[in-house]
């Protein structure tokens, strides 16, 4: 998902390696896991601002799990799977809130190890038996190294990644018909593959890195607030692509500054958002869900000149708490 990639070492990230943030939550131990662990995983992803979980696992349906994707869902966080590698049972990428993802081969053949049905929902580069994917990994004789591997685990990655790179081009919640607009854009741009249109074995096809990004669908950009000390919104615009931003002509003396993604697109910062304010200093803001005004520091300048802001800015969710 994040490898730094055109730097001639290793493998190629799908986001090359460019302002992504990785949330590893570990959930196996010597192999093993329990639906209660990853259940607790979901959940501590969503109420630590994760947007997007990718699950390269599959097991056996379990309340607790269906209940914990329920909750990712509401709060608007993108799930994807993989479809799991025969003989293998499915969950979660059966569930339908979760995008399901099987593996081709390197010469875009349905690998034979992928799990196919009619949940499935596309397919990426899994590698197969003569020409598998190069992928991080870690050996206890070697440290930290490159492994070759193969697998739906390997799939799912490269459709998360894409995902965050829609994303982060500010698509992101649901259209005006209901549906998800990542899932419809990778759906719409994938390569069909096999019988024409959905089949069982590819889905809609073999995800599109480049036709995804230069589809035309409704954005939720970032948008930078200058806010009064009272919370009212004086100015607003666009982040730029390369993160930053600048108002003109400003003659309040004392300001607040909000950034916002409106994840469900109904212009109220509410459940399922992702805010931060400037200048925030909490010392372990990971713990920090729905935060205040109070939470913004004043700055206060003269009504001439150009400041440039230099300390980061942290965003936290906004959430409905589990019980």
């Amino acid at each position: 998902i994040a490898a730094k990639t055109n730097n001639s070492l290793g493998v190629s990230g799908m986001t090359w390696g460019e302002y992504c943030t990785i949330m590893p939550i570990k959930i196996f131990e010597a192999g093993e896991t329990t639906a209660g662990i990853l259940a607790s995983s979901i959940i501590f992803a969503v109420e630590h601002g994760a947007k997007i979980i990718n699950m390269s696992l599959a097991g056996g349906d379990a309340d607790v799990v269906a209940a914990a994707v329920k909750y990712a869902k509401e709060n608007e966080v993108l799930m994807i799977a993989a479809s799991g590698n025969k003989p293998y049972q499915r969950y979660p990428a059966l569930y339908d809130e979760v995008i399901s993802v099987g593996a081709v081969d390197n010469d875009m053949r349905w690998a034979s190890y992928s799990n196919y049905g009619v949940y499935l929902d596309l397919v990426a580069p899994g590698g197969s038996s003569s020409a598998q994917i190069l992928s991080t990994g870690y050996s206890t004789d070697e440290g930290n190294t490159y492994s070759y591997m193969q697998g739906t685990s390997m799939a799912a990655p490269h459709v998360t990644g894409l995902a965050a790179l829609l994303m982060a081009k500010g698509y992101a919640g649901k259209d005006d018909s209901g549906e998800e607009i990542i899932r419809k854009i990778l759906r719409e741009t994938a390569l069909d593959l096999g019988e024409p249109g959905w089949d069982q074995y590819y889905g809609f096809g073999l995800v599109q890195a480049y036709d995804s990004l230069t589809y035309e669908e409704e954005r939720r950009p970032l948008l930078v607030q200058i806010l009064s000390t009272s919370g009212e919104v004086i100015r607003e615009t666009e982040v730029n692509p390369d993160g930053s931003f600048q108002f003109n002509g400003l003659t309040e003396n004392y300001i607040k500054i909000r950034v916002w993604r409106d994840f469900n697109g109904n212009e109220e910062i509410d459940k399922g958002d992702l805010i931060g304010y400037y200048g925030y200093q909490e010392s372990d803001h990971y713990l920090v869900w729905n935060p205040s005004l109070d939470n913004a520091e004043t700055l206060s300048y003269l009504s001439s000149g150009s400041y440039e802001l230099t300390n980061p800015l942290h965003f936290f969710p906004i959430i409905e708490f589990s019980e």
